[in-house]
């Protein structure tokens, strides 16, 4: 994504390639490779990778000079959009429905986008559960040999007054954004996964790939000249010092590059309600989500599975029954038992223990497992509702709550299977 009066003709030739392995990486993280969309899409760097494994591709960015020079296929379709947009208007401008994409990408374009604004569209976008979310970077410290890099650093300094801010996010590799998504399955963390971009270049192929910078353009609009004949000068006695010749001689440029993914994790506190009160669920609900369960059992992905359980799991606790409440209980414990699960999903899991022993009248319990909630995410408005509740009802019965006997259900060995017992 870039200023549309950016110099697409330096950006389209000039710029690093991604390696093979990033995109086999993330593509052998998605269960289906139906559709996917480029974001801020450029040149279309990405495209024909993501064109060759999926069979249908979008690439938006603000920018139609730069559409102009991407790659044009069969499967993939470009739209011009605005730097900031509502997902009507997404809708509007790019045909996207809900839930219709199995992977978003975002190459070297992540930091300039109004992220709030712009995970919504993803969240919106994105296959549940399984869709995937990939962002990379690569800083602008292009390696070659020990001479030109001494030229090159003190040259990229005098260049930051014409950076954006995002150059900070860059050169750490993303560490620093923003970026609420969870772990693939198979992965334990979300990145900066590291890899390497070489490119055989000649002095003059090097010189274009800084004018290519978005400093080097805002600096051009200021009236500034970043490259002066001295510093190309520079550049030009450290290039040929190993006698590779004038502007002929080619060198192996090497760029790092950071790519962080992940799939969206929906609070299970926002399931079935979006206001201030703890609902109650239904039987008929309930029942659903017992076929869910059963029917994702047979072929389902990891993550479709583990999603079913979370629903039901969060369904159950929420029931005016109390051997549902404590079937829900078990199914939570039983699944913080069998597996490794991230910071969120361990906030989620025990918000939803929480609500179980609220509703089965276990308070103090309740109110502990509360606690490590908001220890996690102390500005939670679920878990902050539950313990507005909580000191309520203390209050009011003056008792931390005995709880109901769980002898009725003999659920501790009995985790999911007892979940769908009840359809069969």
């Amino acid at each position: 994504m870039a200023n549309p009066t950016y110099q697409s003709e330096h950006y389209a030739d000039a710029r690093p390639t991604y390696p093979p392995e990033l995109f086999e990486f993330i593509f052998s993280k998605t269960p289906s490779h139906d559709f996917a969309w480029d974001a801020g899409t450029g040149t279309g760097q990405a495209i024909s990778p993501l064109a060759k494994t999926y069979k249908k591709v979008i690439g938006t960015d603000i920018s139609a000079n730069q559409l102009e020079l991407a790659p044009k296929l069969p499967n993939v379709a470009y739209f011009v959009t605005p730097p900031s947009m509502s997902i009507h208007e997404l809708q509007q401008n790019t045909s996207l429905s809900e839930s219709s994409l199995d992977l978003i990408t975002v190459a070297e374009a992540l930091h300039y986008y109004d992220l709030p604004n712009f995970y919504a569209q993803v969240k919106w976008a994105l296959k549940k559960p399984d869709g995937l979310f990939a962002a990379w970077c690569y800083p602008p410290m292009p390696e070659v040999d020990e001479k030109v890099n001494a030229v090159f650093k003190p040259f990229c300094e005098s260049c930051d007054p014409y950076f954006s801010a995002g150059k900070k996010l860059v050169e750490d590799g993303y560490r620093g954004i923003q970026f609420p998504f969870e772990p693939v399955d198979g992965l334990d963390h979300t990145g900066p996964f590291e890899f390497v971009s070489e490119k055989v270049m000649r002095l003059e192929d090097y010189l274009r790939l800084i004018r290519s910078w978005s400093a080097y353009d805002r600096a051009k609009e200021k009236g500034v000249e970043l490259l002066t004949e001295e510093v190309v000068q520079k550049f030009k006695a450290a290039w040929n010092s190993s006698g590779s010749g004038d502007l002929g001689g080619e060198k192996v440029v090497r760029v790092s590059m950071d790519a962080k993914i992940g799939k969206f994790f929906e609070s299970v506190g926002n399931f079935f309600s979006k206001g201030d009160q703890i609902p109650w669920c239904d039987r008929e609900t309930i029942a659903g989500l017992e076929e869910e369960v059963a029917d994702a059992a047979n072929g389902a992905s990891e993550g479709q599975r583990n999603e079913s359980i979370m629903r039901l799991s969060w369904a159950l606790v929420h029931s005016r029954q109390p051997e549902d409440v404590q079937r829900g209980i078990a199914m939570v414990e039983a699944s913080l038992a069998n597996s490794s699960a991230g910071p969120l999903q361990m906030r989620e899991k025990i918000y939803l223990l929480a609500v179980g022993y609220y509703r089965s009248g276990d308070y103090g319990k309740s109110r502990q497992l509360v606690e490590q909630c908001l220890e996690i995410a102390p500005d939670w408005r679920q878990a902050l509702t539950l313990k507005k509740n909580l000191e309520e009802r203390i209050a009011r019965d003056g008792v931390i709550g005995i709880g109901i006997a769980a002898t009725a259900v003999g659920l501790v060995v009995g985790g999911i299977a007892a979940a769908v017992a009840r359809k069969k």
